[in-house]
């Protein structure tokens, strides 16, 4: 009897310091997702880097969706791939008067996306969706419910039941449910979300294989350089939430989960656009170098085994190359090369610069042009 009262002692008492806390809300919940981060001066009415959202009837919009490449915080707002963009289209078809529209943030995944494109159609219209993949950050964004790096922000993630795309959990904006009492006992057994939702909804990770034979590198950054960019260690390549995950060989059961997923979402976003009567187009870009990417884990012409802290990985451009035409099947997708030598913002930040930003939105638009002019065809 007295081990009766004590436990049912001990449960009145959490339920009220839950309560209390909850009433106090502290600690402050989170809410999932997020938006431009900067200066908010530069976003648009829905919260992303960008110019006003405004157009005339007759003008043709194009919406622009990705992630940090739609976003290029490290660029004025006169530079963004928007305003390129819509200079290079303009220019083909000035009677069209075109004005392109970014959506994306930076560290979003095609689930973001999605959400980020059903939001936008509510209450507006687009004439063309032009998606920019970043394929070996979009997979594992989609994969994890954080952002980078491990058990970071929360954020939206959907997952296949039965082949089905469902979600997403925790939608965007949303408060994250969560007991206020684990604050204090997560500092001796910390919350592992990613790790449990991985682990539950896409299998398998890849085993490194220390004894593997073959010539070794090691061009991969263990620890961050300058504290200004992170390293493979903070990663966790381990578990694929990595974006040096997408040339990995053999594929594992977990990223090929993860590939499935993302077609579902590149799907979803297809259907989305084209349901709203707008044309659709998915592109990528990469390096110079024949197989290569912007990225340095591929900047290679050949099968390689990297060693990190005694651990060894194969990639294989074969594999990267496999696994960018696995999640774009049957989608109208087109690949960009940049040509531009000197292309990254700087030595800490590989996004594209003003110079091979203008040359890769260049090249693409003529790619464009057919579905814009049966576009506008469909008009008269």
């Amino acid at each position: 009897m007295t081990a009766v009262l004590l436990i049912l002692g001990t449960g009145v008492g959490l339920a009220l310091a839950e309560v209390t806390l909850r009433m106090r809300d502290f600690p402050g919940a989170e809410r999932s997702g997020w938006r431009f981060q900067g200066n908010p001066k530069e976003t648009n009415q829905l919260g992303f880097r960008g110019r006003e959202i405004a157009y005339d009837d007759d003008d043709f919009v194009v919406v622009l969706l990705g992630d940090s490449q739609v976003e290029s915080p490290a660029l004025s707002q006169a530079d963004q791939p928007e305003r390129q963009l819509e200079r290079h289209l303009g220019r083909s078809r000035p009677n069209a008067r075109i004005k392109v529209v970014s959506l994306g943030a930076s560290g979003y995944g095609n689930d973001q996306e999605l959400l980020a494109l059903r939001e936008y159609f509510l209450v507006r219209r687009a004439d063309l969706v032009v998606v920019w993949e970043t394929p070996a950050n979009d997979v594992v964004n989609n994969m994890f419910p954080t952002h980078w790096p491990w058990n970071h922000t929360p954020k939206p993630v959907f997952w296949l039941h039965d082949g089905v795309l469902t979600g997403p959990k925790q939608p965007e904006g949303e408060r994250v449910p969560r007991l206020h009492l684990t604050t204090y006992w997560e500092r001796f057994w910390p919350a592992d979300p990613d790790g449990d939702w991985v682990r539950a909804r896409h299998g398998e990770a890849y085993h490194s294989q220390p004894a593997r034979a073959g010539t070794v590198t090691h061009d991969w950054p263990e620890e961050n350089r300058n504290k200004t960019t992170r390293g493979l260690l903070a990663e966790r390549l381990d578990e694929e939430k990595s974006g040096y995950a997408f040339a990995l060989t053999p594929r594992s059961e977990r990223f090929l989960s993860g590939l499935d997923l993302t077609h579902a979402l590149l799907v979803a976003i297809r259907d989305e656009a084209r349901q709203k009567g707008a044309e659709v187009m998915f592109f990528h870009q990469t390096d110079g170098v024949e197989g290569g990417a912007v990225a340095p884990a591929f900047q290679t012409d050949s099968d390689v085994i990297r060693d990190l802290s005694g651990r060894r990985y194969q990639t294989s451009v074969a594999q990267f190359w496999e696994n960018v035409t696995y999640m774009n099947r049957d989608l109208p997708v087109a690949h960009v090369r940049v040509t531009v030598a000197d292309w990254a913002v700087g030595p800490y930040d590989r996004h594209l610069n003003i110079q091979a930003n203008d040359q890769v939105l260049g090249d693409l638009a003529p790619r464009l042009l057919p579905l814009i002019d049966r576009r506008l065809a469909s008009r008269h």
